[in-house]
């Protein structure tokens, strides 16, 4: 039923493991479910009320995914799932008021996805977007009890060696009450690409940005851009 295993290792300052298996349920492919287990480091910033950095912190964590759903041709897909997780959080630079601490992390998620790009890096037509609702819950494994909303959604245009893109992001919190190891990230290159890589965090994050390339050879094996980026 072409189902699929995928393993993915990430090496640097922010490594990670993960592995999972996508597996069709019926010969079309139209339902599905997938399951995968992972473990990674990241570093995430802490910040005051006025927005004054206070600490660093690294982030380990492990934990596994449990999903299901339904593809809507091969443009898109709904998705009902379960994600759990345990870690730790230490405390890099600073003082912040939470020294080193365990946390665990549990949420059912549904997720509506759309994409039609024709490339995942340099797309020259199509769009895709993405919203996720997050239910974390005692109940559910979590340390605490709050909501999250996610959505982002990217369109491109290209007219002869000219293409354009157009993207949007929006995270949110619905109480402003997310701990540390749920927060939202942004920085790095074509999200916020004057700061360094996901070096803000907070309960909510927006991102309008803007793009233009041009490519400037025909060696379609290596094709090279020249362009920039408004963010």
């Amino acid at each position: 039923l072409n189902g699929e295993w995928r393993t993915a290792l990430q090496l640097g300052e922010e490594p990670g493991l993960l592995t999972e298996l996508y597996q069709p349920l019926d010969y079309a492919g139209r339902f599905f479910f997938n399951v995968g287990a992972f473990t990674d480091r990241r570093n995430l910033n802490m910040y005051s009320s006025v927005g004054d950095q206070i600490a660093e912190y690294r982030l380990n964590r492990i934990g596994a995914t449990l999903s299901g759903g339904m593809n809507f041709g091969t443009w898109g897909e709904l998705r009902l799932g379960y994600h759990r997780a345990r870690g730790d959080a230490e405390v890099r630079v600073g003082t912040p008021p939470l020294g080193d601490f365990n946390f665990d992390s549990g949420y059912a998620f549904t997720r509506l996805s759309i994409d039609t790009l024709d490339d995942a890096y340099f797309p020259n037509k199509g769009r895709a977007g993405t919203l996720d609702v997050k239910l974390h819950r005692d109940s559910l494994g979590d340390d605490n009890d709050f909501e999250q909303v996610s959505f982002k959604y990217i369109a491109a245009k290209t007219w002869g060696h000219n293409t354009f893109l157009a993207g949007v992001r929006f995270d949110t919190t619905l109480d402003d009450d997310a701990p540390i190891y749920a927060l939202f990230r942004a920085g790095g290159f074509t999200n916020l690409s004057g700061f360094n890589q996901n070096e803000l965090s907070g309960q909510h994050a927006g991102i309008a940005k803007l793009a233009y390339l041009r490519r400037i050879n025909d060696f379609h094996l290596l094709p090279v851009y020249l362009g920039a980026s408004l963010e």
